[in-house]
């Protein structure tokens, strides 16, 4: 599983299908994310988001309770640097490259293509089954 590092902390980021769901029912589609990267607040929701991901993946190979964060916590313990010199994103990134599982590394430009791609296709396939 990819991690970030935050505060001199380790935490677990899950790139899952419902990371995936909350991202879309936030930003309306998926391909919005690579937009959002940029911008500090939606950061705290995004990690907020993939770490509680990955904790609760940890707690059901575990059988125990998931810890949760919030983004308010996030921005407590995310410092200035983490943002600035591109690491959280690229952690990002690293998440979802290992979601996809065909050992490629896209970069944001190409998940913004292959999100973009993935509308199109299930528009397509809405429209010729009407």
């Amino acid at each position: 599983m990819a991690s970030i590092k935050l505060g001199g902390k380790e935490y677990p980021i899950r790139f899952d299908m419902a990371a995936m769901k909350a991202v879309q029912d936030r930003y309306g589609k998926v391909q919005d994310l690579a937009t959002h990267l940029r911008d500090l607040k939606e950061m705290y929701w995004i990690l907020a988001t993939l770490i509680n991901e990955g904790y609760k993946y940890n707690a059901l190979e575990l059988n125990v309770s998931a810890k949760q964060i919030t983004p308010e916590q996030v921005s407590i313990i995310m410092e200035i640097g983490d943002f600035y010199n591109g690491k959280t994103s690229q952690s990002i990134i690293d998440a979802f490259n290992e979601a996809m599982g065909d050992g490629k590394n896209y970069t944001a430009e190409e998940l913004k293509k292959i999100a973009d791609g993935a509308t199109k296709r299930n528009l397509t396939q809405a429209a010729t089954t009407k």
